[in-house]
Order: structure tokens, then sequence, then C-alpha cells
């Protein structure tokens, strides 16, 4: 990229400027008369009143990411606020305009303050000892009381709110901030999951995943789920469920037991074969016994039973050319063909990958 002399200069000049700006405003707000006069001067008298003088800390580092550094300022001073540990913020933008995403940023900001007082807190040998920790009393947030000065020759015209920066500011202010909302599966009945086809199934699987008993979760909650993505025609969520539950029950059950309890479902003969199709390929992917041991044993297992549900669903079409993908196919082309073989309406489709 050309950068013209010119262009180099200003971009040189427009650095050493902010240094200065930075360096002086710094070294002011080092002086402890200087920074409670500041404090004084521009924060709310309510919240002033509420500052322990003698608790003011000057706290090292900032919070101004990339480029942004050469236009802001940051200081950020440690407080007791009404008897509590808190921070005040000062950002000091020397740009010649003012930034409209201000707000957002000063959230940002703030939100890392926060969060780096929790993790010292937490690192801290007075939690650590305490009986706080033992009752497991979380500790508090700290309170961060921002403001921002301006050293811009512009008019200030944008709006300090955050909410401003949304579409509908009102309805933003009945999200943003708020409590979250919150859904707790066990305490939910697996009846009223199931009302709900889609989702419910989804959170029905992921309530009693975790559950050590493979042959209940098997036959009362695996088969209803299956059939249902089925009817509703949704084959990624039919496979994925199967290698969801294979991956958090594995070393419960052999594969060989795992067979066997889906053989015993009362599932349309379809469903069943699916299924074990998708149990062969998810061995081929590592997800059961034997990761690596057997493997050309195992794929050639897959192989035979590939052939034997292509030849069961489209008969005189599986050539010697099909045949011949398959025999040279690795175990992720194999895995893929068995995923495709589900719902495929032809032969064609199933080898779409080769």
């Amino acid at each position: 990229m050309l950068i013209l002399p010119g262009v180099m200069n200003k971009q040189s000049e427009d650095q050493k400027l902010f240094k200065a700006h930075d360096r002086y405003f710094r070294g002011a707000m080092d002086d402890p008369d200087v920074a409670m006069s500041c404090i004084r001067a521009h924060l709310p008298p309510e919240i002033v009143a509420q500052i322990d003088i003698n608790s003011l800390q000057l706290m090292k580092g900032s919070f101004i990411e990339g480029n942004l550094r050469e236009k802001i300022t940051d200081v950020l001073y440690k407080a007791t606020i009404d008897g509590e540990a808190g921070y005040i913020y000062f950002l000091i933008e020397h740009q010649s305009t003012p930034d409209p995403f201000m707000p957002l940023r000063l959230h940002h900001y703030i939100l890392q303050i926060i969060e780096r007082d929790l993790t010292q807190q937490k690192k801290s040998e007075n939690f650590k000892n305490s009986d706080a920790k033992k009752s497991k009393k979380l500790p508090k947030l700290p309170l961060v009381v921002p403001h921002v000065i301006y050293n811009g020759q512009s008019d200030y015209s944008c709006s300090t709110d955050i909410f401003d920066l949304f579409h509908d500011p009102e309805k933003a202010r009945k999200v943003f901030l708020q409590p979250f909302g919150l859904t707790v599966l066990k305490d939910i009945k697996d009846d009223q999951l199931k009302k709900e086809s889609l989702i419910g199934m989804v959170e029905l699987l992921l309530k009693h995943a975790s559950a050590r008993d493979m042959v209940s979760l098997i036959n009362e909650v695996l088969g209803g789920i299956l059939q249902t993505f089925e009817i509703l025609n949704k084959p990624k969520l039919f496979y994925s469920s199967i290698s969801y539950l294979f991956e958090t029950q594995e070393g419960n059950m052999s594969k060989k037991e795992i067979n066997e309890e889906f053989e015993r479902l009362i599932l349309p003969a379809n469903t069943k074969t699916k299924i074990m199709t998708i149990a062969e390929s998810l061995k081929l992917e590592g997800h059961l016994e034997g990761r690596q041991e057997g493997l050309q044993e195992g794929l050639h297992q897959f192989r035979s039973l590939l052939i034997r549900q292509l030849k069961a669903r489209f008969s005189n079409k599986v050539t010697p050319h099909y045949l011949n993908l398959i025999k040279e196919a690795d175990s992720d082309k194999l895995a893929y063909l068995g995923e495709r073989l589900m719902n495929a309406s032809n032969i064609e489709e199933v080898f779409s990958c080769f």
C-alpha cells in the first residue's frame, strides 16, 4: 500500500499530539488532589458524597484497544463508595468529532473492569480462606462510575444513552440489562416437553442424556424422539440425536448391547435400519468403542452393511461402478454415504459426494 509523504507526516503529527495529550492527562490525574478535583467537578454530588477520599487509588493499565488508543485516554481509580469497593472511570476523547458508539464502548470497558475485579476477588487469599467460600457465597460485583470528557472541536451531538443506539429504544429497555429468561429442564415433566414437537424433543434428550441407565433412556425416551423427527422429516436431527446419545453414553454399554436395545424397540423396520446404519457410521467416526483398534475390520463390516442396504432399496441400480466407489471410499465418505442413504430418493443422491 502506497502512503504519500504528506499523509505519513499527518499521521505522525497526530500520534505525537495524542501522546502529548495522553501523557499530560495521565500525569495530572496521578496527583490525588487533581483526581478529587476532577471527581467533584464532574460526578453527581450524591456519588461524590459517598466516596471515601482516603481510599482513592490510581490503577495501572488501559482498557482501550487497538487504534483507539490514539484517540482515547482512560484513567481508572479504585475507591470505597458507600462503604463498598468500587471504581471511578474517566475516559477522555481526543478525537475531533465525537464517537456515536461511545455508550457501547463504555459498557464494554466497564464489563472488562468488573471481570478483572471478579477474577482478582476469586484469587485473593481472603476469599480462598473465608467463610464466604465455605458457604458458597458469591463475591459481589463492584460498582463502576463512568464519566467521559470530550476534547474535540465539534459540538457533542451524540447521545450518551446506549438505548438510543437501538432501533427501538423503549423495547431495548425492556430486554437489555434485564433479568434473563430461564428454563430449568429437570423441573419440566416429560409429558410437557413432548407437547412441543421439535424443541421439546431436543430438550427431552438433553434432559435424559446424562442418565446412567441407557436401557431406560432408549426404551422410554429415544424411540419417541426419533419417530417424531422422522415423521417431521428432520433427517439431520434424527442423525445428530443418535450421535449425541452415543457420545454422552460412551462407556456405559457396548455397541452390541446398544444394538440389542434398539432391536427391542417397537419401531418401524425402516427406522431401525436407519439407526443401525448410523451406529456403524458413528463407529467409523470414533464415537463408539475401538476408536483405532480394528478400524479396517470396521470399514469392511460397514461396507458390507452399506451394500446390503443399497441393494434392499435400489435393487438392480447397484452397479459395479457404485460398488467400486464404496470399496475405495475412506471412513469419512463411508459415514457420509450412510447418512445420505437414510433419505435419498434415488441412488444418485446417495453418491452425490463423488
